[in-house]
């Protein structure tokens, strides 16, 4: 994996050592010797991941992560502390000071390997997502900071017993979300049936065998639960099955058993993580919908409507079989707006899209390409069929008056172009859109409220 890391450490031994180790995985390897050269280093270079020693007696771990936060804020990169015997008191201070984990050292080199590609990962689609809202609403990060993160809905996944029972506790007075208690083949029978768990905790059996890590693959795997928060809590010296979770795709893996103060702050932790990066993705996806939604109807738009009527052009060459084309158009909305306002015009337009909607194929194309205008594509369709369904439509919109926002109600009605394409001779989208909009005129001056088929089109 490609990545570059930042090394801090005041002895010049251990920075050559971990250069050595990481340079030999792949990785590019930047290094430098106090707390001051880092947050230098970390605004000149941007590396992916800083490693840094950790001396408790001095707290430079954690004076690291609040000096980087001070001056890169959500641009900072996270911190990997390397501590000899760090005590929990030095571990829970620098998981709240921000750092991503504390590796007590010695550490082997597989774990502390495994360890980098996880947070390079996780880091990566992190910026991802954060550079895309930032390209498409620089408003969205003032919303976040106005929402109050949920209640997670944490999944405790351990065997049944006082053990599981004690710790199910108190995680719950440790922390202000939702805990439930799992066994191990409950939590993967519920992979399979979507369940809202922000967060799994997978705890092996004190007295069992070795953890079961393939539930993790099943959890990262599974649609339902592939974005969900993932921690393993091992012993001590399980640093084989920590660096296998790791690569497996758990967010986080605790070495220190069960020390409910350190599982409840790192839950806290993987929470607020989990949340942001839901705000995150589900801002890219609405930016996503809206680039091709018309926001008044819900319909697609003109960008989508004609991309997706290249596709529909192109498929019928390819299988020789017609579809038809349609504009359709309200008639008279002008006289609608100007006597009514324009907030009658858009309930009458939401109200028709929903009609036309509802009337259509589920494989049809329906978008709102203009003010009042439509267009429908329906493939596989020969003209009969086609001249068939545009008459239903006509009727469906004339069928009952639409209800204005005063309550009162209006009646409307719709004229229709219709061209068909035969398959045979392929048409580029926007001729196969002329032929109907001129057909559409045929229909509004002799009399509206019908259809007219253009007999020209190919």
């Amino acid at each position: 994996m490609v990545g570059r890391i930042l090394v801090v450490d005041n002895v010049s031994v251990n920075r050559i050592i971990l250069r050595v180790k990481l340079s030999a995985a792949g990785f590019e390897v930047l290094q430098c010797s106090s707390i001051e050269m880092a947050v230098s280093f970390a605004v000149q270079t941007q590396p992916d991941v800083i490693v840094a020693s950790c001396d408790h007696q001095d707290n430079s771990g954690v004076r690291l992560c609040q000096v980087l936060n001070a001056a890169l804020g959500s641009k900072a990169p996270p911190v990997l502390l390397l501590c000899g015997e760090p005590t929990s008191c030095v571990v829970l201070n620098a998981l709240q000071a921000g750092a991503a984990d504390v590796l007590r050292r010695p550490i082997s080199d597989k774990l502390l390997l495994a360890r980098v590609r996880n947070t390079i990962r996780r880091e990566t689609v992190r910026r991802d997502l954060q550079t895309k809202v930032e390209h498409s609403d620089d408003m969205f990060a003032i919303h976040a900071q106005r929402m109050q993160q949920p209640t997670a809905h944490i999944a405790l996944v351990m065997p049944p017993g006082l053990r599981a029972r004690r710790c199910l506790d108190s995680l719950r007075q440790r922390t202000q979300h939702e805990v439930e208690l799992l066994s191990p083949s409950t939590a993967l029978r519920r992979v399979y049936k979507p369940r809202d768990y922000d967060l799994y905790v997978l705890i092996k059996d004190q007295e069992g065998p070795e953890p079961d890590l393939d539930a993790v693959t099943e959890l990262r795997s599974t649609p339902s639960t592939r974005h969900a928060g993932i921690a393993v809590v091992l012993g001590q010296h399980q640093t084989d099955q920590a660096h296998r979770a790791l690569d497996l795709g758990a967010d986080d893996v605790m070495l220190s058993g069960i020390d409910h103060e350190e599982l409840a702050l790192r839950l806290t932790l993987q929470a607020q993580i989990k949340w942001l990066s839901d705000c995150l993705r589900n801002h890219v996806n609405d930016s996503l919908r809206a680039a091709v939604k018309d926001p008044l109807t819900g319909l697609h738009n003109r960008r989508y409507a004609l991309n997706k009527l290249a596709s529909i052009s192109e498929r019928s060459a390819h299988t020789a079989k017609p579809f038809a084309v349609m504009i359709a158009d309200l008639d008279h909305f002008k006289a609608v707006n100007d006597s009514h306002g324009h907030g009658a015009g858009d309930a009458v337009l939401k109200q028709v899209a929903a009609r036309l909607s509802h009337a259509l194929p589920a494989d049809s194309l329906l978008a709102r390409i203009g003010g009042e205008e439509f267009l429908i594509a329906l493939p596989d369709t020969d003209i009969e069929t086609a001249e068939t369904m545009a008459k239903q439509l006509c009727d469906v919109i004339a069928a009952t008056p639409y209800r204005l926002t005063d309550g009162s109600t209006l009646g409307s009605t719709i004229s229709i172009g219709l061209a068909l394409c035969s398959g045979v001779q392929h048409l580029p989208p926007l001729d196969l859109i002329a032929k109907a909009d001129q057909a559409l005129y045929g229909a509004k001056t002799h009399g509206r409220n019908q259809v007219t088929v253009s007999r020209s089109a190919a």
